[in-house]
């Protein structure tokens, strides 16, 4: 007997919540998709002239996605988690020796503050403004300077806020991003290092030698670098 009622009440429950949620729909559309994919290479001599008697190289990497996007008049919402792995990369299926390839690669939100083509907004000074903050892929164009690099399996993203403008045709994106490597209470200052540092770099000779500490290397195509660029924070 209290079975059936716990489950009536359960019933009764999701009703009301589907109910709630039919009527959100109305003004709103929630989303939900998943991306699998699958890329296979055979490498000889990638990126490097491959020596005399070696052999090549094969695998095959996977990018698994899932996207949940919400989308209202006044508000765009949207995240996205990403498992980037190579085919029997996994140490183990019974140990997490492997290590966590399990990411966030968006989460951000687009307030929309004028909005011409939508009737909710009784006042609207320009066609479009909108601010977007948080984790984000960053496209414009054909991608050359400044884009998301769909065809790597990580792709790319920026934790930023972009100010966006469309009027008469016209685009105006600004955008500002600050980046810190910690949050500890014993440090001060800014201490950010960019993952993309070599540890070492060609001299002027062409000679290895150790990156120092607070530069980054400027190199040229025959990968010798000249110079040195002084971070200041």
């Amino acid at each position: 007997m209290y079975k059936n009622q716990s489950i009536r009440s359960i019933v009764v429950v999701f009703l009301l919540f589907l109910s709630c949620f039919s009527t959100q729909t109305a003004e709103a559309q929630l989303s939900l998709t998943g991306q699998l994919r699958t890329r296979g290479e055979l490498r000889d001599g990638y990126a490097t002239l491959e020596t005399k008697g070696n052999k090549n190289a094969a695998h095959i990497g996977q990018r698994t996605r899932l996207i949940f996007n919400y989308k209202s008049s006044r508000l765009i919402f949207q995240t996205s988690i990403q498992d980037i792995r190579l085919w029997g990369q996994d140490a183990s299926t019974i140990t997490p020796a492997d290590g966590a390839k399990l990411g966030v690669h968006e989460a951000w939100a687009e307030l929309i503050l004028s909005n011409k083509k939508d009737t909710a907004f009784k006042i609207s000074p320009v066609d479009y403004f909108a601010v977007k903050i948080g984790r984000q892929e960053l496209s414009y164009d054909d991608e050359r300077l400044l884009g998301a690099t769909d065809w790597l399996p990580q792709a790319r993203r920026h934790d930023a806020i972009v100010l966006k403008l469309l009027q008469k045709g016209w685009q105006l994106d600004l955008g500002a991003a600050f980046n810190q490597n910690t949050d500890a209470v014993n440090y001060n200052g800014t201490y950010y290092t960019p993952a993309n540092v070599p540890a070492t770099v060609k001299d002027s000779k062409g000679i290895l030698v150790n990156t120092p500490a607070g530069y980054l290397p400027l190199v040229n195509a025959a990968g010798i670098s000249a110079k040195m660029v002084r971070r200041y924070f």
